[in-house]
């Protein structure tokens, strides 16, 4: 039986409210058509800067990384969005107190607001995510990886007030790990998927702890594809310093 999107939002509140401390990973994208007035006309990034090879003030990665193994990094310190595609919401740039730029995404309507690198187009196979984030309204989150244009399955971490746990296409992957969420703090989080191991760490520049997860991923795999994020219909997050290599 298939439902609706309406009614699927449906079962995913009344869940949150009956299952206090289970995660929910089972709130579904919008369609995912591109839109033209998501963000501002000047978010082109300039010609003359590669957006794959930008190369800046990017915090340390939790592990070293070899420079020859760097797919994509995004600090957006240029004060352009680059080369995205949002397809719901609204997708600005935002200037923090001590200067620094971030990727901040807000809703217009009641659909969660999503964007994509390359509007999933890339085929990466075995790689490693990681980026910070912080809540400025809200506490929902799902970065998702492995995930190709023309169909909705994925790999992904959802972040809530209740923990972090996985998912394959909306569904909870093992356990989730609690984990208090507090808005205008930045978190960082790194997902590796290689092979059928999916693992995920998640660091707080405010809090003295790194929460780790590891699971094997259930057959058929999905073997490649691009990344995004996906917040809460009603949420607005902030990212930064975004970072993905190959784990090969």
């Amino acid at each position: 039986m298939r439902w609706s999107f309406g009614t699927l939002l449906l079962v995913v509140l009344l869940s949150c409210i009956a299952l206090e401390g289970t995660l929910q990973t089972a709130l579904p994208p919008a369609t995912l058509i591109p839109t033209q007035t998501s963000v501002p006309a000047n978010t082109a990034a300039p010609a003359s800067i590669p957006n794959d090879t930008i190369i800046s003030t990017l915090l340390p990665t939790l592990t070293p990384v070899p420079q020859d193994s760097i797919l994509f990094q995004r600090d957006f310190e240029d004060g352009f969005i680059g080369d995205w595609a949002p397809v719901e919401g609204v997708w600005t740039l935002e200037q923090e107190p001590d200067g620094n730029h971030c990727l901040a995404g807000s809703a217009h309507s009641a659909t969660p607001p999503q964007i994509w690198r390359h509007d999933r187009t890339l085929s990466w196979t075995d790689y490693a995510l990681e980026t910070r984030f912080k809540f400025i309204k809200g506490h929902t989150l799902f970065i998702l990886i492995h995930s190709i244009a023309g169909s909705d399955e994925h790999y992904g971490v959802a972040i809530n007030e209740y923990g972090y746990g996985f998912m394959k296409t909306w569904v909870q992957l093992g356990n989730n790990i609690p984990m208090s969420v507090y808005p205008d703090r930045w978190y960082t989080i790194r997902v590796e998927i290689q092979g059928d191991s999916l693992r995920a760490y998640v660091d707080s520049d405010a809090l003295d702890s790194r929460l780790s997860q590891e699971i094997s991923l259930p057959a058929p795999i999905l073997e490649r594809g691009g990344f995004g994020y996906v917040i809460g219909e009603e949420d607005q997050v902030c990212f930064d310093d975004i970072k993905v290599w190959s784990l090969k």
